[in-house]
């Protein structure tokens, strides 16, 4: 589930299982976002929302990377046994808003 439809499942059918298993590894996204959504806060009414908009679809277009990755991660974990396989690396979005005004 958290491959094939990440956003259905860590939104909605296993938020449970998300939040302690997924969460810890996404951490570094949502302190992103709560530190870009601040600084937009600030904004004009015509430039926040547009900027909202984008900065939304960012946000979960990268946590469900970063939930599928690490959904594939924990199933090649269990097929390989003991042996961990690399920890995947799940990078900032491109988008940055309180460097671009």
């Amino acid at each position: 589930m958290f491959c094939d439809a990440p956003y259905l499942a860590r939104r909605t059918l296993l938020l449970d299982l998300w939040e302690h298993v997924f969460l810890p590894h996404l951490l570094h996204l949502k302190v992103w976002y709560e530190k870009e959504v601040q600084f937009v806060s600030g904004w004009d009414d015509e430039f926040r929302e547009q900027r909202m908009k984008s900065l939304d679809r960012a946000y979960n277009d990268q946590m469900d990377v970063g939930t599928s990755q690490f959904a594939m991660y924990y199933k090649e974990w269990v097929k390989l046994g003991a042996e961990a396989p690399p920890c995947p690396s799940v990078t900032l979005p491109s988008v940055a808003v309180s460097r671009s005004k």
